[in-house]
């Protein structure tokens, strides 16, 4: 358990660092309860937003001061405000109103890239967007000083409406505009799956999005029908996501009723244990999983239950 002065002191940690970066106050307070803790907390807020040399906004001091909380816990624990935590569902849900590419930042000139598009029907691939194209503005508004996020989110938005690319590509004159309706965009969670032989099947999982299971199923399924007896899972670079597509992956791989993971609290409700609902549709066959420093959360639990049940 946390002691509440503990979370007290790093929050008023962060609110010191929201003015000098650098700074490592000592803070010599010695309060009894949350109540008693949150007063000072509020105490020490208002004195700063009031006598700081200079002003800083209200908002930045309880970012600060959440950060500062956030840092005497564990890493996987996290505060998101509401930008992030819509680009986290859109993540994890795989779909989102947008026009069907990925972008990065290019440098050295530190402009926004179009990596690659998701599907060659997608609406950016019909409407001319090309892997390699430069985007210099959205909507009339320059891309130079953007970072890829700020770029995702002008272009997403609702389906049916447009959105006006000013592209610079190798091998043209001249930038150009291309106007892209938005559309109801979904990320294959399945980006390939294949025979590598005669008898091996390859199956690459890129996240456990909304529906993954259902992909691999429909994957697993048509690999056996072309023969496949033993087969190579790939969770590399695989980061994650629901906790209940994870269970329902590893139920095509294990008997019914084989506990997959357990997440426990301090309180014995908090407990909570999941098992396979049905029998394996490729419960026999060599199979191999493989990840790497990249593959966590939902591919972990994945990979360490086919482990732990000696299934692969």
């Amino acid at each position: 358990e946390i002691p509440a002065d503990s979370l007290m002191r790093a929050g008023l940690r962060g609110i010191f660092r929201s003015l000098d970066p650098a700074s490592d106050y000592e803070l010599h307070i010695d309060t009894p309860d949350w109540r008693e803790n949150f007063i000072t907390f509020e105490q020490i807020a208002r004195t700063v937003d009031a006598k700081a040399y200079y002003s800083v906004a209200p908002d930045t001091l309880v970012r600060y001061g959440i950060a500062g909380m956030m840092s005497i816990l564990d890493p996987d624990t996290v505060f998101m405000e509401n930008v992030n935590l819509d680009n986290f569902r859109i993540d994890v849900d795989g779909e989102y109103g947008g026009l069907g590419f990925r972008i990065q930042v290019v440098y050295p000139d530190s402009a926004i890239g179009v990596w690659s598009l998701v599907h060659p029907d997608a609406p950016a691939a019909r409407a001319g967007v090309q892997s390699g194209d430069l985007i210099l503005s959205i909507d009339g508004e320059s891309t130079k000083e953007m970072d890829a996020s700020d770029a995702a989110d002008r272009m997403r938005g609702k389906a049916g409406t447009d959105v006006t690319l000013t592209l610079s590509r190798a091998g043209t004159d001249a930038p150009f505009d291309l106007t892209v309706t938005r559309e109801e965009i979904h990320l294959n969670s399945v980006p390939y799956a294949g025979m590598l032989s005669e008898e091996t099947g390859y199956i690459r999982l890129s996240g456990f999005q909304h529906k993954c299971s259902a992909e691999v199923r429909e994957a697993l399924r048509s690999l056996l029908d072309e023969g496949m007896e033993r087969l190579v899972f790939d969770l590399r670079g695989n980061s994650g996501g629901y906790l209940h597509e994870a269970v329902a992956v590893a139920d095509l791989f294990l008997p019914k009723d084989r506990l997959v993971v357990y997440t426990a609290g301090r309180a014995f409700q908090d407990t909570t244990k999941l098992y396979t609902e049905n029998e394996a549709l490729f419960g026999e066959g060599p199979l191999i999983i493989l990840v790497d420093d990249r593959s966590a959360s939902a591919s972990e639990i994945v990979a360490g239950t086919i482990q732990d049940w000696d299934r692969g």
